[in-house]
């Protein structure tokens, strides 16, 4: 069962397709259903007719963006019906789960995909952190069993 705060988001890519049964009202009924029982609360939705191609995607989509802010806003899950609504480049995926907003698909509901934290451990040592010698990432040359020596993309872990 769901729980929690969610901003909905329905697209479409043509007038054509709304009007095919991939539409708003589909979608609509698919995040019903993924709500169907449980604490839930359904912030805001927001409905774009835009092509869902190109990593540029977001440039051109201000309701998603809206939705995304929504979703900091009230520190909501996104919610969509289908992961292809939101979008098809694999890239842009990614971009949005670097953007610190969990998402769920609705006919994937268990494939809920949390926003990445930042392990605390690993920030200040960022900052400390020191350059490799060069001598350590130079390549070392290795004695073949012949005898002949080779530096020709070998590395040695041993000096």
């Amino acid at each position: 069962m769901a729980s929690g705060r969610f901003i909905a988001y329905y697209r479409v890519s043509t007038q054509q397709q709304g009007r095919s049964g991939l539409g708003p009202d589909a979608q609509r009924q698919a995040v019903s259903a993924y709500l169907n029982g449980g604490a839930w609360h359904l912030v805001a939705g927001f409905t774009e007719v835009e092509s869902g191609k190109g990593s540029n995607a977001l440039d051109r989509r201000p309701q998603l963006r809206q939705a995304l802010e929504a979703c900091r806003k009230h520190k909501a899950t996104l919610l969509i019906a289908k992961l292809d609504r939101l979008a098809r480049n694999v890239h842009f995926v990614t971009g949005l789960i670097e953007s610190g907003v969990d998402f769920v698909a609705a006919d994937a509901p268990h494939a809920v995909i949390p926003a990445p934290a930042p392990i605390p451990r690993t920030l200040p040592m960022i900052g400390t952190a020191k350059p490799t010698p060069k001598s350590i990432c130079r390549p070392k040359p290795i004695i073949s069993p012949v005898g002949s020596i080779s530096s020709v993309g070998s590395f040695s872990a041993y000096a």
